[in-house]
């Protein structure tokens, strides 16, 4: 999260975790004094639904979702006006690979920026690359999981009669 918005140039990065009808935040990072007080105890214990906020957007829609100013009904109280701690544009993007997004990643800036569709497209991509990172590693786990049971034997294909 970190190597992400520190590159990007986002002073702060939160990632939500899909389930079958939520989003949970499980981790947040943020610069030093960019993040109003109470945001990270205000992100972990929120749930946002198909459809519902910049991440429920992103997720339903499968696609980068862009807001020049935070909504302040967010749920991040009036700390979020404070002038160390004002966030004011966010960036949400979903994480994935094959099928459904398996969550999405919210990058906070403190400055208004407008919709940069070079960016829009670079963390379409990003978030595409993680998402197969993310459906390559419950492939092999699946794939341990199968070994690891009684009577187990890889299936050949018929390529391999030849042998």
């Amino acid at each position: 999260m970190k190597t992400l918005g520190d590159n990007l140039g986002w002073q702060g990065a939160v990632l939500w975790v899909a389930g079958e009808e939520t989003l949970r935040c499980i981790e947040i990072w943020h610069k030093p004094n960019a993040a109003p007080d109470g945001f990270e105890e205000a992100c972990l214990r929120t749930r946002c639904v198909r459809g519902e906020g910049l991440p429920g957007i992103a997720w339903a829609e499968n696609r980068p979702v862009w807001a020049g100013e935070l909504p302040q009904e967010g749920g991040f109280g009036s700390e979020a006006d404070s002038p160390e701690g004002r966030l004011r544009s966010v960036l949400a993007f979903p994480i994935s690979g094959a099928g459904d997004p398996c969550g999405i990643i919210e990058l906070f800036g403190s400055e208004v920026l407008h919709r940069d569709e070079e960016l829009h497209y670079t963390v379409w991509l990003v978030g595409r690359r993680i998402g197969q990172f993310v459906d390559r590693r419950r492939a092999e786990k699946e794939l341990h999981e199968a070994e690891e049971r009684p009577g187990w034997r890889p299936k050949l294909g018929a390529w391999a009669s030849w042998i």
